[in-house]
């Protein structure tokens, strides 16, 4: 499972079988508070989750816009 999740304020991407397990992959230029709220509370808890690459990488194209 792939993550998103909070980082010194910003988007990073975790890899883990569990929210407890994971493992930071990479941090995004991306802050946490440019999203809307209801993302924000997702990753802030851990529950923005992902089951492949493919799909994790097209929610954060998707994000690019609050750039």
């Amino acid at each position: 499972m792939y993550r998103l999740k909070e980082y010194h304020g910003r988007v990073a991407i975790y890899q883990g079988p569990d929210p407890d397990n994971d493992k930071l992959l990479r941090v995004t230029n991306l802050p946490v508070d440019a999203l809307p709220k209801e993302v924000q509370d997702k990753i802030r808890t851990g529950s923005y989750e992902f089951t492949s690459e493919e799909a994790l990488n097209d929610a954060l194209e998707n994000f690019d816009e609050y750039l």
